[in-house]
């Protein structure tokens, strides 16, 4: 019965969120990198990549072998999201009971980040893994092979993203804490095998183009907007019902009990809060998805030390007052703020996105370089003139600065005050490539769309250079589709 209860939790927000008639697609550019890998484009030098091009790898096998559409990704994501909701399940299970669990899967599963970013981000997977690595680690009997599969999948979530090293430590603390040394050190060679051995055939591989994208990239992301703002704009709105829920049980299972898994995950915990919001040069919503994690374990906790309370008759205060007033303590911050759960659930139609995607693929030849968002691009299955309007300008700014100026140069970028800043001011260092390939009719097609938040300045840009100085009329394009958020620009014939 519990396990058809934590089934129905897993799935159903899923479900919902599939069959829901918009989308919500955030990064784009992991959908248009994996249909470009897919069609033979390599990572570092036909586009710029901040992170390793794993994650968009493993999506452009499953392209090769369906073809390419965010639908692919987004059901592939929701399996996985599914299966990580049940690994926290039986985890949880384990630690404290099946009915106290179910209420840990069910915070974690109808999270508003997971409602939000449904579609292929990197965090729902890093989360995934370690919430696998987690329960390998707790559930599989055999020490050895629990130690060095552990490992093995902390180094795999390395390969998707560089900061899900902060899973590492708090595996390990749970071997300390254990007192298991050779288990400590297994895991520790699995991760280094697998982990450092992808990064350092990346960087063999690519050289220094690797290391400025992957690496330097995320120093000049603009300014932090201050600790208390990063806490009450992103941390605690986006987390909302899991922080109330679990940060008690976090601090009961860590500080009073020394639980081993309550603990590695209070460092977990800690580990991430301190990057995103002290070292960090950005922090965005999907960052906080890595937090699900030990929030939902603390949930589990928390609940079964009260349930543990009630059962004992006996009121011990100290652990009803952190469990209860630990996530109260939120609440006046944002924790419970509704408009972030009611903007989650998308923006874009599916129908429109999908008959946008036809036209192009109808009018556009596929060998024929388009002006458009990198989601439709992927769904029309066609190559982009410029990889990503977005990273190209700050990437083109850095190069050339590092060039002129060297390291000391890049803090200049500080200057901008933040990431929107630096993107709009470093767009003439792209544009010229894109009106150059408009004003020679090599553009197979120009789309405005009037939805996608990162896309707001090219839109306005391009209405307005069609305003002053009819600049696509000019060049021979005309309006040839006109529906919903999209409007489509094509060269005339001859």
């Amino acid at each position: 019965m519990a396990w058809a209860v934590a089934i129905t939790l897993a799935t159903l927000p899923r479900a919902l969120r599939v069959i829901y008639p918009e989308v919500w697609i955030e990064d784009a550019k992991y959908l248009y990198h994996a249909y470009a890998l897919s069609v033979g484009q390599q990572p570092y030098i036909d586009g710029v990549y901040a992170h390793p091009p794993t994650f968009e790898g493993v999506l452009a096998i499953l392209y090769r072998l369906t073809g390419a559409g965010y639908r692919i990704a987004e059901y592939f994501s929701a399996s996985i999201v599914a299966l990580g909701t049940l690994l926290l399940y039986d985890l949880c299970r384990r630690m404290t009971g099946r009915w106290v669990a179910l209420a840990a899967c069910a915070v974690f599963s109808f999270s508003p980040l997971l409602f939000r970013y449904h579609v292929y981000e990197r965090e729902v997977f890093t989360v995934f893994l370690a919430t696998a690595a987690f329960w390998v680690q707790t559930a599989w009997p055999n020490p050895t092979k629990s130690a060095f599969f552990t490992g093995v999948i902390a180094g795999l979530a390395v390969t998707i993203k560089l900061s899900a090293f902060f899973y590492l430590p708090p595996l390990l603390l749970v071997y300390l804490m254990r007192r298991s040394l050779r288990q400590a050190a297994i895991c520790l060679g699995a991760f280094v095998i697998v982990g450092c051995g992808a990064w350092i055939f990346i960087f063999s591989y690519y050289g220094w183009t690797a290391y400025f994208q992957n690496i330097l990239f995320h120093f000049v992301k603009g300014g932090t907007p201050g600790l208390y703002s990063i806490f009450t704009t992103y941390v605690i709105p986006a987390l909302n019902v899991i922080l109330v829920s679990g940060s008690g049980g976090l601090l009961l299972g860590a500080l009073l009990d020394r639980h081993d898994v309550l603990s590695a995950a209070a460092l977990l915990l800690a580990e991430f809060v301190f990057f995103f919001t002290v070292i960090s040069e950005s922090v965005v919503p999907h960052n906080m998805i890595d937090l699900l994690l030990p929030l939902a374990l603390g949930t589990g906790y928390g609940l079964g030390a009260l349930a543990g309370v009630i059962k004992a008759k006996e009121v011990r205060w100290a652990r009803v007052v952190i469990v209860v007033g630990s996530g109260l303590l939120f609440i006046p911050f944002g924790a419970l703020k509704t408009e972030y759960i009611s903007s989650g659930w998308g923006y874009i139609p599916r129908a429109e996105l999908r008959s946008a995607a036809a036209f192009l693929k109808q009018h556009v030849p596929p060998d024929v370089p388009i002006s458009a968002p990198q989601y439709l691009a992927a769904e029309a299955r066609r190559i982009k003139i410029i990889d990503d309007r977005e990273l190209a300008g700050p990437y083109m700014w850095m190069m050339q600065t590092l060039k002129e100026k060297g390291f000391e140069g890049l803090k200049q970028h500080k200057a901008f005050g933040s990431w929107g800043r630096l993107v709009v001011k470093t767009i003439p260092l792209w544009q010229f490539r894109v009106d150059q390939a408009i004003n020679e009719r090599k553009a197979g097609a120009v789309v405005w769309d009037s939805l996608f938040p990162e896309w707001r300045p090219y839109y306005l840009i391009d209405i307005e250079k069609e305003k002053c100085c009819r600049f696509f009329s000019s060049a021979g394009y005309k309006i040839r589709y006109q529906s919903g958020p999209f409007i489509i620009w094509l060269p005339n014939p001859g």
